[in-house]
């Protein structure tokens, strides 16, 4: 009888199959044979239900060759949730960030220059406005 598999193998071969790795390859990885790795697999995915460990597999296969992680892939679903409550078309606001970004790069803007800028606005070499002053400023003039 063979000896049973310790069970802090099971999860990386769970997390390398995830991956789109080879059964083989697990296999090697683990010093544990192919047909370990498929029982482990075949067990896992019948606790789960196939089609959500099939789809979670595809999922983890198309991220990691995107070069994305969970927590990112999940920090764009809630930007593009956002966007969609406000009814803010996703392409355009990719374009206007991606073209704000170009011009910071452009004029040498850092990051925290880019946050002062946003809070005052320079209207001469000696006269700065507060953001929310604007439109009296505007008044005035």
């Amino acid at each position: 009888m063979p000896a049973a598999i310790s069970e802090t193998i099971k999860p990386k071969v769970i997390s390398q199959w995830l991956l789109g790795l080879r059964r083989d390859i697990i296999a090697q990885d683990n010093n544990i044979s192919a047909g370990a790795v498929s029982n482990i697999i075949n067990n896992w995915s019948i606790a789960l239900g196939k089609p959500e460990a099939d789809a979670l597999r595809e999922l983890a296969k198309v991220l990691n060759s995107a070069g994305l992680t969970p927590a990112q892939c999940a920090i764009g679903f809630r930007t593009m949730t956002l966007l969609r409550e406000q009814n803010i078309d996703a392409d355009a606001a990719a374009q206007l960030i991606v073209d704000i970004y170009k011009k910071c790069k452009e004029f040498e803007i850092t990051s925290s220059k880019f946050a002062v800028s946003i809070k005052e606005i320079k209207v001469s070499d000696d006269h700065h406005i507060q953001l929310h002053k604007i439109e009296q400023y505007i008044d005035e003039k």
